[in-house]
């Protein structure tokens, strides 16, 4: 029997043909997954910005309708001034906080929980009476407090028709006369023959042309003036009230840089030297202070007397020629010593006392 072999299958000629293609996995287009993830990502960027804005939107409107609301609410005029200015300054914290704060529109009306510290304290700063702003605080629900230092007058220049101007404070800083009471004013100690102010303006210092720069600066005598006027009234103040410790007292500019202290309306007193460089009586102010107290406490009170000048040793106080006071800023020192405490020359006379 004749024996066969089985012919083979081929496989048809053509494309491979897949069997269930539906359960087949689909090829991906990475190309446009990445699109889409950038576009959900996108989306959800956008709708967390819409929220955000939503959230600080409702946050503002609720804000803006509560600082708005009464109980928050002030004007300038209901700050509190921490002290409260001095008794000597005339309409008390409502003229005050009117001259501080009355052209400011900001302050007018305001919200004690949206305000900036920052410039009110600014502009209590620009004040001329105001030497140091320590602080401002909140309180509940609409208390803002201002802490200051004020600055006081301690003398006033007295010009040579007798009119009184310039009035500052113990750094010699410009301070507005009609704001202090007449009362007070005249308490203070007067400032005669010195150069006038080079800027007359209120808040500034007593300054000078600088004949070198021709620019104004600080007029080194008047600020010692001004020391010594603020300790006169300190010690002033330590003493009785009544009667009046020692009569209204001067300050005189004398050569170039020196002073004499006026009590009343006959004594001059020597208290610093007329030139620089020149050896001083080595006397501490204290010194001075209580040598010039008991001889105008022990010395007769006579009415008119003729004007006598006197400097301090350490022996007590002694009379000088008057020629040694410099009745003109520019006139050299010629003292010389006439005797001790007791005697008056006689070419002295009241009328030709500097500050009568």
């Amino acid at each position: 029997m004749d024996q066969r072999d089985t012919p083979g299958i081929s496989p048809p000629e053509g494309p491979r043909v897949r069997r269930f293609p539906r359960l087949m996995a689909q090829p991906i287009d990475r190309h446009l997954g990445h699109r889409r993830i950038a576009l959900a990502g996108l989306g959800v960027l956008v709708a967390l910005v819409l929220i955000g804005f939503g959230v600080v939107r409702v946050v503002r409107l609720t804000k803006s309708y509560v600082d708005a609301g009464p109980t928050y609410h002030l004007t300038y005029g209901e700050i509190h001034l921490d002290p409260p200015p001095p008794a000597w300054f005339r309409g008390g914290s409502v003229a005050f906080l009117e001259q501080v704060l009355g052209g400011s529109g900001e302050f007018r009306s305001f919200s004690a929980l949206d305000f900036d510290p920052d410039h009110l304290r600014l502009l209590f700063k620009l004040s001329p009476w105001v030497e140091r702003v320590s602080g401002v605080t909140k309180a509940h629900p609409n208390r803002v407090t201002v802490r200051l230092h004020y600055r006081e007058p301690v003398a006033i220049e007295r010009l040579d028709d007798e009119s009184e101007r310039t009035v500052i404070d113990r750094d010699a800083v410009l301070l507005p006369r009609e704001d202090v009471d007449p009362d007070f004013l005249e308490r203070l100690v007067r400032l005669s023959r010195f150069e006038r102010p080079a800027e007359p303006r209120p808040g500034q210092l007593w300054s000078q042309m600088d004949p070198k720069s021709g620019i104004p600066v600080r007029n080194e005598r008047v600020l010692a003036a001004a020391r010594l006027a603020a300790y006169f009234r300190e010690r002033l103040s330590l003493e009785p009230t009544t009667p009046p410790p020692l009569p209204r007292l001067y300050i005189h500019a004398w050569g170039e840089c020196g002073l004499y202290a006026q009590v009343g309306a006959d004594l001059m007193f020597r208290w610093a030297e007329a030139r620089r460089n020149t050896p001083s009586d080595g006397l501490t102010p204290e010194a001075k202070w209580d040598l010039l107290r008991k001889f105008v406490r022990e010395r007769p009170q006579a009415g008119d007397q003729p004007v006598s000048y006197w400097k301090f040793t350490g022996h007590g106080v002694e009379q000088i020629a008057p020629e040694g006071t410099g009745q003109s800023a520019n006139r050299p020192d010629r003292k010389s010593a006439i005797r001790r405490t007791g005697g008056v020359p006689a070419a002295a006379s009241r009328r030709n006392a500097p500050g009568y």
